[in-house]
């Protein structure tokens, strides 16, 4: 699970709503990170498109080299959708825990986030035998924000989350046929457009584990269903009037559009033992 927005609102930290494929290691040298313990000695080692940040004799330093092929393939697989390459390499922090994490972004405790200051985007992430929380969802927010940084939360959760494809091992479009069928599907255009009274989006109020993956399948319906095009375009929007961004896109309002995803989502068909187990899995109370 991924922090959003409204938990670091009081830090005041920038959250990111974020070719040559080579994975060659090319630098490696020793550094010391006073902030988290002045005696632990961190490594850093260079990829294509990454300096990774690591514990000398951490889980993280016996599987260095794995967690960078597997971070070069998603930025690959990233950076071809959005059509854009960061202009510099990523920081990502491999740490042991989610106490770090906080302590090494400046932020609560969490198991990762992405963070920009001064045009330097950082992911740091939790990675250990129990943990690992590398994969797309970071490095989305991370390779995004070269390609704009968006107004919408809502969007760019999605946009993660659809390069993640599951939220808790469940798929989420079955997350959002799950949603539907039980009556407690939250809807995408309130969540891409409403405000709270504090003027924040409607999206930030919205328990995670609904908000995240049906804005997932939302986008995935968008980049299958209507075009890669039209997404890059919506995406590349810096304004916040939602309703009338889709109208121009896609010639259609955005409700009509909602309409047409959760048709699309309900005539899906799953197992009963597929929905049985999508079910003990999400929040359906």
């Amino acid at each position: 699970m991924f922090p959003d927005a409204k938990r670091f609102a009081e830090k005041k930290i920038k959250l990111i709503r974020a070719f040559c494929w080579d994975t060659k290691c090319i630098n490696i040298k020793i550094m010391k990170k006073a902030n988290i313990n002045s005696r632990e000695i961190w490594l850093e080692k260079e990829s294509q498109h990454y300096l990774f940040h690591f514990k000398k004799n951490s889980y993280a330093s016996k599987l260095i080299d794995i967690v960078i092929s597997e971070q070069e393939q998603c930025f690959k697989d990233i950076s071809q959708l959005l059509r854009t390459v960061p202009v510099q390499k990523i920081q990502y922090w491999l740490c042991d825990s989610a106490e770090e994490v906080g302590q090494k972004s400046n932020s609560p405790e969490c198991n990762g986030i992405t963070c920009c200051e001064d045009g330097t985007v950082n992911i740091y992430c939790v990675y250990s035998e129990n943990m690992k929380c590398t994969g797309y969802h970071e490095d989305t927010h991370a390779v995004a924000y070269f390609y704009n940084d968006i107004n919408s939360n809502a969007l760019a959760e999605g946009l993660a989350m659809y390069m993640d494809k599951r939220w808790w091992s469940v798929e989420n479009e079955l997350c959002t046929f799950v949603y539907i069928e039980n009556n407690i599907y939250v809807s995408v255009e309130r969540m891409i457009c409403e405000r709270n009274s504090n003027d924040e989006e409607y999206f930030l109020d919205i328990d995670d584990c609904y908000s995240y993956p049906i804005m997932g399948a939302f986008v995935a319906f968008l980049v299958e269903q209507k075009g890669a095009d039209n997404f890059l375009r919506l995406y590349s929007y810096n304004g916040t009037n939602w309703k009338v961004e889709f109208f121009k896109i896609y010639g259609r309002s955005l409700s009509e559009i909602e309409k047409e995803f959760i048709y699309y989502i309900s005539s899906k068909k799953y197992t009963d033992n597929q929905k049985t187990d999508a079910h003990s899995k999400l929040c359906t109370e």
